[in-house]
C-alpha cells in the first residue's frame, strides 16, 4: 500500500513536471429547446443526441474496481438496451490512480468512465485536474430529481461535483461471538471499555488505510472523540492486518470482539454458521460506497458514450442491474432491496455516518497518524 502511495505522488510530481498541457475539458452542451418542443422537454432532444453520437462511437472505456459478475451483468445490461460494447478494464482501486497518471503523462486519454478508486481519486487525481465535473452530465430527469436519491440529494462526493457515490450501504464496524457474548452486553461503543473485555479484542490494523484507519476517522472526529480511543487503546486489543485472520479468530471464539473487521470476510464467516451478529452502536454505525463511486475523467475518447452509460449506470434501471449482483443497497431511494443483505440496509432510526464525502478522504493521512500515535505500541 505504502509502495503503491509513494509511486502515485511520484507519477502526480511527473505530470505536473512533464506533461503538456491538458487540451481544454469537454463540456457537455447546452440543452437547446427544438422547435415545437413543450416546456421541460428540451432535455429530450439532447438524450437523443447523445443516444445517437453513443451509438455512431460504438464503444465505452470503462476503468473499474468492480467484481467480475458486476462487470458482467454491466455489459451485459448496457449493451443489450445500446448495442454499444464496453471496454471494461477491472482495476484495482488503488492502482487506478496511477494507472491513469501513467496514462496522462503519455498522453493518453483511454477511460471514458471510472468506477471505483474512490480516496485515490479525490487525493490524487483530482489535483491532477483529471475530471470534469459530474453535474452537467446529469441529463435524465429521472437521476437530477434529489427526492429519488437517500436524504432527498444526490450523493455528491465534493463541492466542486466530480463525483457521485451511487451505493450506500451500511459498514458495520463492531461484532461479537454470539457464544461467548449476549448482545445486549454490548449496545455501545462505551460498551467495549468494561474491564471484563480487555485483552479479549481483536482490530484491523488503523495504521494503514482500511477499515481500521476508518474506524478511528469516524470515531475520533464524528462519534466518540479522541479520548474514547486512548481508552479503547488501554483494552490491548489485538491488532493485525490479516483480515482474514482476525474474521476466523472471532469466528472460532478466540475472541469474544471484533472491531474493525472487514464485512466481506466476516460474511464469509457467518454464510460457513459462525455464530457472529454485527453490534449496531446507539451512538451510530457507518454507511459506504465501496467501489460505488462514480467519476468522469477529462478527454474522454468517447464523449457521448461516456455520457450515455453515466446516466444509464445512476439511472433506475442500471442501479438494479448492479445492485441485483452486487448485493449491496444503492444510494437511491427507488431500488428494489430483494438481492440486498438485510445486514446491509439502512434502517429507520439508525444514526448513521457517510464516509463517502470528501472531507473523510482528504483525512487520511492524519488519520493513520493519530491511529499509529495511539494504538503503534500494540503492534505484534
Amino acid at each position: 500500500m505504502l509502495r503503491m502511495m509513494i509511486t502515485a505522488a511520484a507519477l502526480l510530481a511527473a505530470l505536473a513536471a512533464c506533461a503538456a498541457p491538458a487540451s481544454p475539458p469537454q463540456e457537455v452542451g447546452p440543452v437547446v429547446k427544438q422547435a415545437g418542443e413543450q416546456p421541460g422537454e428540451a432535455w429530450q432532444s439532447r438524450w437523443n443526441q447523445v443516444v445517437q453520437g453513443a451509438k455512431k462511437e460504438g464503444t465505452v472505456v470503462v476503468y473499474g474496481a468492480a467484481t467480475g459478475e458486476i462487470r458482467e451483468a454491466l455489459i451485459k445490461a448496457f449493451t443489450g438496451k445500446y448495442g454499444i460494447a464496453v471496454e471494461y478494464l477491472a482495476v484495482k482501486g488503488p492502482e487506478i490512480a496511477a494507472k491513469v497518471l501513467a496514462e496522462r503523462r503519455a498522453g493518453l486519454y483511454l477511460p471514458d468512465v471510472i468506477i471505483g478508486a474512490s480516496g485515490p481519486s479525490v487525493t490524487v487525481l483530482k489535483p491532477a485536474g483529471v475530471f470534469d465535473p459530474m453535474e452537467p452530465a446529469l441529463l435524465l430527469p429521472e437521476i437530477t430529481d434529489q427526492k429519488v436519491w437517500w436524504q432527498n440529494r444526490i450523493p455528491w462526493v465534493d463541492k466542486e461535483r466530480h463525483f457521485i457515490a451511487f451505493l450506500a450501504f451500511v459498514d458495520h464496524k463492531m461484532e461479537i461471538n454470539t457464544d461467548l457474548v449476549k448482545p445486549e452486553q454490548i449496545k455501545s461503543y462505551r460498551d467495549i471499555l468494561d474491564p471484563k473485555w480487555k485483552g479479549k479484542m481483536v482490530m484491523h490494523d488503523p495504521t494503514l488505510a482500511g477499515s481500521g484507519k476508518m474506524f478511528v476517522d469516524v470515531q475520533a472526529n464524528v462519534i466518540m472523540g479522541v479520548d474514547y480511543l486512548r481508552q479503547l487503546a488501554k483494552q490491548d486489543p489485538f491488532i493485525s492486518r490479516d483480515q482474514r485472520l482476525l474474521a476466523e479468530w472471532l469466528a472460532r471464539g478466540k475472541y469474544p470482539v471484533g472491531i474493525a473487521i472487514d464485512q466481506g470476510n466476516i460474511q464469509e464467516m457467518l454464510s460457513a454458521g459462525a455464530p457472529i451478529q454485527y453490534v449496531v452502536a446507539a451512538e451510530g454505525t457507518y454507511v459506504s460506497a465501496g467501489t460505488g463511486f462514480l467519476s468522469r475523467p477529462r478527454n474522454a475518447p468517447h464523449p457521448n458514450a461516456s455520457l450515455l452509460f453515466i446516466n444509464w449506470l445512476l439511472s433506475r434501471e442500471g442501479q438494479i442491474a448492479y445492485t441485483d449482483v452486487a448485493n449491496l443497497q444503492s444510494a437511491r431511494a427507488d431500488i428494489p432491496s430483494t438481492n440486498v443483505d438485510p445486514v446491509s440496509m439502512r434502517k429507520p432510526g439508525v444514526k448513521y455516518v457517510d464516509t463517502t464525502t470528501e472531507e473523510f478522504y482528504l483525512r487520511t493521512d492524519a488519520a493513520i497518524a493519530l491511529g499509529r500515535e495511539i494504538f503503534g505500541h500494540l503492534l505484534k
